[in-house]
């Protein structure tokens, strides 16, 4: 079974297409796919159909649901030995999603970031970029933008654009690391154009800016960024962009060759760290 939920919803069992249609049964699958492999309870599972407005009916209904579901799974699931019921189990007051064999993008784009992570920590640059990279091929557009989503829904997509904005930014400080600073300048570009107060995407892009011979508008972007930020937040960029900004004023030799965790102050496993209330476009 081949499940994707990093773009549309679509679901494949032995090459046939069993994604549901009906908008419910759709929101019900994808919070379980969401927790795959672990409980999810009724309650959750009503709340991320109905939000705070359930009808009188709804474990029945929710039951129901789960029976059209399986029904979907009974046929083609492409293994002799898993049953609709082994991969969509009860359990106690609630129920859990086991994938079979098979793929499931959102464990693929977790595990290679986890280790794309850890390689970029570890200092393996190489290692860290292919595997970052690799992660990020595992998108195909907005998570499950082909499902209504519940307020429970979005906040787990919520959470997991900022792992993809998190992903992006090790996977650009990794290039940048490996000279590439020049390969990394168009998706800088749109990212922070995109993001206009992020400032860690903020902050590599004047790196890989400077470093393609492009001082000046280096120097733009930390303006661009002051005037946003003081016009909508009232606060003025951060140390770190402001130490920055202070090297490219200055021609800094150590710009040729530093990182812009250098500039954070921190360790590059948590660059990328930021409020949600920012907002993070991608």
């Amino acid at each position: 079974m081949d499940i994707f939920v990093l773009g549309p919803m679509e679901i494949l069992a032995a090459g046939v297409p069993i994604t549901p249609t009906a908008r419910k049964p759709r929101q019900l699958l994808s919070l379980l796919l969401f927790h795959i492999g672990q409980k999810v309870s009724n309650e959750k599972l009503i709340r991320g159909v109905w939000d705070d407005d359930p009808p009188q009916t709804a474990h029945a209904t929710l039951q129901t649901y789960i029976v059209q579901l399986r029904r979907r799974l009974k046929n083609p699931v492409g293994s002799e030995s898993a049953t609709a019921k082994d991969i969509l189990t009860t359990v106690d007051d609630g129920y859990m999603f086991v994938l079979p064999d098979g793929r499931f993008d959102l464990m693929e784009y977790r595990r290679l970031s986890r280790q794309g992570s850890a390689a970029l920590k570890n200092g393996d640059l190489t290692q860290a970029s292919q595997l970052l990279h690799d992660a990020l091929s595992c998108w195909r557009g907005e998570a499950l933008s082909n499902v209504r989503l519940s307020g429970l829904l979005q906040s787990e997509v919520q959470r997991l654009s900022e792992s993809r904005v998190r992903t992006i930014e090790y996977c650009i400080d990794a290039d940048l690391r490996l000279g590439g600073h020049r390969e990394v300048l168009e998706d800088l570009s749109r990212l922070c154009a995109e993001n206009p107060l992020y400032e860690n995407l903020q902050l590599e892009y004047m790196v890989a800016l400077y470093r393609s011979g492009l001082r000046v508008e280096a120097m733009n972007v930390f303006h661009q960024v002051r005037s946003e930020m003081v016009e909508h937040l009232g606060l003025e960029p951060s140390a770190a962009l402001r130490r920055l900004n202070e090297s490219i004023l200055r021609a800094d030799d150590s710009l040729d060759h530093v990182f812009p965790e250098t500039y954070l102050g921190v360790d590059p496993q948590i660059l990328g760290s930021v409020s949600a209330e920012k907002g993070v476009s991608l």
